[in-house]
């Protein structure tokens, strides 16, 4: 059963969600979209992408969207759960420098592009068996029903 949300309520955001934002990042905002009906989380990158200096935030903020709040598509009330996910998400704390981040995507890139190339071996063999499979096919049907001799 969903949860069902009346259109007429103002959400506000809770003060113990707002001072453990601040904690993860004083730059990241948070508001409560009508149009979606969904909470954002978006990230002030007024001093530049990796600064985190605090200041009051206004609606000329220029800003790059963290998270659309949802669980599988469905609302999700703003809890402990969500602050866990965009730590989790924080690459800066967790490689700590620029060149653990790179090396880390250089890894992932590594992996994915050993993956990629193992699947696309994986077609062109199947495709392969299927293609030997139904050229037998054929040359049973042209064994079987003489073209070149209808009648006899």
């Amino acid at each position: 059963m969903d949860l069902m949300l009346p259109r007429n309520v103002v959400r506000l955001v809770p003060d113990w969600f707002s001072a453990r934002l601040k904690d993860t990042d004083p730059n990241l905002i948070v508001y409560y979209n009508e149009h979606k009906n969904r909470w954002i989380i978006d990230r002030c990158t007024r001093d530049g992408v990796m600064a985190s200096v605090a200041h009051t935030h206004d609606a000329t903020c220029p800003r790059t969207n963290v998270i659309v709040v949802s669980d599988e598509g469905k609302y999700m009330p703003l809890c402990d759960a969500l602050i866990d996910t965009i730590r989790a998400m924080d690459t800066w704390s967790t490689d700590g420098s620029l060149e653990k981040y790179k090396a880390r995507n250089a890894a992932m890139e590594a992996e994915n592009k050993v993956n990629t190339d193992r699947e696309m071996r994986n077609l062109y063999i199947e495709a392969g068996l299927d293609n030997k499979r139904q050229l037998n096919h054929a040359l049973d049907l042209i064994a079987r029903h003489d073209v070149l001799r209808p009648h006899k």
